[in-house]
């Protein structure tokens, strides 16, 4: 289940801070057998968004540093992998994108991508909202 609507810069009403940015995780298609498998996003250890081929999801997040995890169904791990990823940074720049693919052996990745290489991006036109993201705002640090 998707919208279609392309990613919008964070707006600074309600529980999002001003300082927030708009952070943008993606994936394109990949692999023919893995293209209808989720990939479960987690930010700071809570769920973003199951992501199957060619959708995103968006988060209005803090600059600063964030734990970004994806895995392919990890049911069968009791979803402990939510604990584990990688520290990304997020700056201060207003749209921030992150590419979720498979690597060479077939695991689930996360890697930052320059908003200007994403011109025709096909995963940027379909939100993914079959699911609700559970990631909790706290509020950004005065600068």
């Amino acid at each position: 289940m998707t919208e279609s609507v392309a990613p919008s810069p964070a707006d600074p009403v309600g529980d999002i801070p001003a300082s927030a940015v708009r952070v943008v995780f993606f994936r394109a298609g990949g692999s023919p057998a893995k293209v209808d498998l989720p990939v479960n996003v987690y930010i700071n250890g809570q769920y973003q968004a199951s992501l199957v081929g060619n959708t995103y999801t968006e988060q209005s997040l803090c600059p600063g540093t964030h734990r970004f995890a994806v895995q392919f169904d990890d049911a069968y791990r009791r979803y402990s992998t939510k604990g584990e990823g990688l520290p990304m940074v997020v700056s201060n720049q207003p749209m921030q994108y992150f590419s979720v693919a498979e690597d060479a052996s077939g695991s689930a990745v996360v890697k930052a991508v320059d908003g200007r290489a994403l011109q025709g991006v096909g995963s940027l036109r379909l939100l993914q909202s079959h699911t609700l993201p559970r990631v909790v705002r706290n509020g950004c640090a005065k600068g």
